[in-house]
This record gives C-alpha cells, structure tokens and sequence, in this order.
C-alpha cells in the first residue's frame, strides 16, 4: 500500500506535527480568523519539534502581547479540530471553510469553558493498600530516547502501609519505553522476591505492561524477552495480582526512578533514608548531611538529590557494588 508522505491538504511539504498545526496554509488560515496568528507565528519559530512548539503555545509569556482569556482552551481545541479535519479530508469527506472551522473552535471552546465550574479541581488518586498479608509493589520508569538508557525504581509496602525496601536501578540499554516499563516489573520482582514477599500486588502506570501481563501470553516487540522471564519470576509466588494505578498514587517509585540517574550505585533501601524521595512516607524531622557537614532540614526546604545526600536516622542505603549488597 502506497503511502504519500506530504501534507494532504496543502502537497507543499512533508507531514509532521509541527507542519499540521502550525505550517500548513489551511491551518494557518484558521489561526488568523481566530486572531491568534501572532502567537502561533512565535510558537512555530520557538522550536522545530512539533510538541515543543505546542508546549510553548499553551505555556510561554508572549512577545507580541498578552493572549486574550481563555487562550489555552481555545488554542488546545483549535489543534483538536485542525487534527480532526486534516482526518476528514484523508477520508474524502466533506469539511467547512477556514472561516467556518473557526466559529465552531470558537462555539466548542466556549461551551467548555462555560460548563467547567471555577472551583474544578482533578479528583486524587491516593495509595490504596494490599489485602491482609499481602505486600504492595509500586515500580515506575525513566527512559532516555537519546540515550537509550533509563533508570528503574521500586517500592513496598505492607498491609499496614508500613515500608517493607525500595531499590532503584540504573539500565544502560533500553529499546523503548515498554521495554524501560517491563524491565523495572522485573527489576521489582525479584527485588521482592530476595525481600522475601509470596503475595504481591503489582501496580505499574505503563497501561501497555500492565495488559500484556495481564493477558497471560508473551507478547513480541522489543520487550519480548523482559516478558519472558517477568512470567518466570511470576511463576515463583504463591499469589500476585497485576494492576494499573496514576501517577498520584506513583510517586515514589517515580522518583526513585528519577533519583537513579545521578547515583553511582544501584542500591537497595532497608528504610526509608532518603528524605527526597519517600516525605510521602515519613514526617519532615531527619538528618540531612550537606558537604560532609550535619544540619537539621527546615520544613518546606526543597531538596534537590545531585546536590543534598540525606541520611535517616534510622538507616541507611546499601549499594550493589562487585557482585554483592554493601
């Protein structure tokens, strides 16, 4: 099946992201009946990558003057529609006029606005705990596409929500974002298998490892292998559960993950020692040593982990470092 790979609506150029919303002429159109062409104009010279020049429309302080009200709905359904029009034209059907296209962005972003109370607020997802006996696994990724490297982070927690260990884990290969997703299920699997746990619950925010381990059969892909020996270890427990949680109820494993990309070692926590990452956890008052020299850490202070080694009163972390935990 052949397959153009110009713009179908204006045939003068490539198609990407950033020529769809911002370059291509029916676009533009739309944006100047709008009366937003000076702020898209300085979005699309912002950066060549479309999402960077999204990202500077919805969030940036223009040079050409303040954008009126409501800006950021208008132009978040103005990209929306440009989309979903560019999908008629390729299926041959019928769309409206430029000036048309934007009194229906105009109506639909209003009607938003109009029915979102001032008050809104997005409903948290807290940390729900395991079944009695059972041991709660939470893991999360960070994934460099660049690089093609990532870091891992996992944690456990009881019945009682008590910290049982948490590990983070450096990757120096990684294919893809699944494959960053699969590798920490299995990094956190046998984390809790040598901790000693039968009964996990897994909960992971990547949909995609959630599904495929979900379904019971090994998928292909890149991550195929990963597949393969998560199955292995899941074979290993008596009970274990798989399910998908949002990043609110994350955050420690997320930022295990993010912290990984600046420690030496990967390295396994017996409780709960670093301020920075699990305050979830933990109350304010601990120990934190900054250039060698120990002071008491003020409420509020906020801590950044390539500069501030923090210390628990209570423990500290032991590295992987020649075969064996230090």
């Amino acid at each position: 099946m052949k397959i153009s790979a110009q713009c179908p609506l204006c045939s003068t150029e490539a198609e990407d992201i950033h020529h769809m919303l911002f370059r291509c002429e029916r676009a533009m159109e739309v944006w100047k009946a709008l009366g937003c062409e000076s702020f898209v104009q300085e979005a699309r010279d912002s950066d060549r990558a479309g999402p960077a020049a999204l990202d500077f429309l919805l969030g940036a302080s223009f040079r050409s003057g303040s954008p009126p009200v409501g800006f950021k709905e208008l132009a978040t359904t103005a990209c929306w529609y440009l989309w979903w029009e560019r999908r008629k034209i390729v299926h041959e059907e019928p769309v409206q006029a430029p000036v048309r296209s934007a009194l229906a962005i105009r109506a639909l972003a209003s009607n938003f606005v109009a029915a979102v109370p001032g008050n809104a607020k997005l409903k948290p997802q807290p940390w729900s705990r395991p079944l009695q006996d059972w041991v709660k696994l939470n893991v999360d990724a960070s994934s460099d596409a660049d690089g093609l490297c990532g870091t891992v982070g996992a944690v456990t927690r009881d019945h009682h929500a008590n910290f049982v260990a948490a590990i983070n884990w450096r990757l120096d290969f990684v294919a893809d974002v699944e494959a960053a997703e699969a590798h920490t299920v299995r990094v956190g699997l046998e984390f809790a298998l040598l901790a000693g746990c039968s009964r996990i619950s897994i909960s992971s925010d990547s949909s995609a490892v959630v599904d495929a381990l979900s379904a019971g059969h090994q998928p292909y892909g890149a991550a195929a292998a990963i597949y393969e020996d998560c199955f292995s270890l899941l074979d290993d427990l008596l009970q274990f559960h798989i399910g998908h949680c949002l990043r609110d109820s994350n955050k420690v494993a997320h930022e295990l993950a993010r912290v990984a990309k600046y420690q030496l070692y990967n390295s396994w926590y017996d409780s709960p020692c670093l301020h920075c990452i699990f305050q979830p956890l933990l109350p304010i008052n601990r120990e934190i040593f900054c250039c060698q020299k120990k002071r008491s850490l003020p409420k509020g202070n906020p801590l950044s982990f390539d500069l501030l080694q923090t210390r628990a009163t209570t423990g500290k972390p032991r590295a992987w470092a020649h075969g064996t935990w230090r």
